[in-house]
């Protein structure tokens, strides 16, 4: 079942629910504000690997309530989202939220919608769906990171958001597949998780020139005892 409540706590502000779970938080008076820790990563991953201020073309696999293509529209101007969303009841929901200059959204699930993306069209991918708390499969195997590989410019950056326990077989075996197509693939984390105590979002972080030591500067300065791996750190974790 797939809903929309006004926060209470901030006003202009949405909360998405769907499958009983909150998927996305919304603020349609400041599109800036990202309430979901794991948003903020990924919006620290983008402007780290992307630290131009200049308008970007986007896919976004996975819409949710559009949060951070909204948040990508507000903070570069001129920026264009391309998001796919296959749950009629969530871009139903997303949509219903009001139009975002430059975005489109299409009801289609991300592989077969990437399909149809320009080859070296994009600067950034970000993966963010789900079926409950497993991203689908689909969207974890080497056909699919191959499209989006494809999709980006040389010094595009793409960005996973992934929900995990330990021992973390999934996020394994969805690094596999990166690894194999960036020369620089590093993860966001919970110190705790990454050290196997507990389960929660890892965040995939995938270019070709990501300065590790801003990105870990940045998210230094984020609640919780939050690490980056870089890359030969990741690389030693993987294996």
């Amino acid at each position: 079942m797939t809903s929309l409540a006004r926060d209470r706590d901030r006003p202009g502000a949405w909360v998405l629910m769907a499958g009983g779970l909150r998927q996305s938080f919304v603020d349609l008076a400041d599109p800036t504000h990202l309430e979901l820790p794991y948003t903020q990563h990924v919006a620290d991953a983008v402007d780290t690997g992307l630290p131009t201020p200049r308008p970007l073309r986007a896919v976004h696999v996975g819409g949710g309530g559009m949060t951070l293509p909204r948040w990508l529209a507000a903070t570069r101007p001129g920026s264009t989202s391309l998001v796919l969303e296959p749950d009629a009841a969530v871009a139903g929901a997303a949509a219903s939220l009001g139009e975002v200059a430059g975005v489109e959204l299409r009801v289609v699930d991300g592989r077969t919608g990437l399909l149809g993306v320009a080859g070296r069209s994009q600067d950034l991918v970000v993966g963010d769906a789900f079926c409950g708390r497993v991203v689908p499969a689909e969207l974890l195997e080497g056909e699919h990171v191959a499209q989006v590989a494809r999709v980006l410019r040389a010094d595009g950056v793409y960005v996973l958001n992934l929900i995990d326990d330990p021992p973390f077989a999934r996020t394994r075996a969805a690094l596999g597949p990166v690894l194999g197509h960036w020369p620089q693939v590093g993860l966001i984390a919970d110190g705790s998780l990454v050290a196997g105590h507990h389960g929660g979002n890892v965040i995939v972080v995938a270019g070709t020139a990501i300065d590790w030591a801003e990105l870990a500067r940045r998210i230094a300065l984020r609640p919780g005892p939050l690490v980056v791996l870089d890359p030969a750190a990741t690389e030693s974790w993987y294996r």
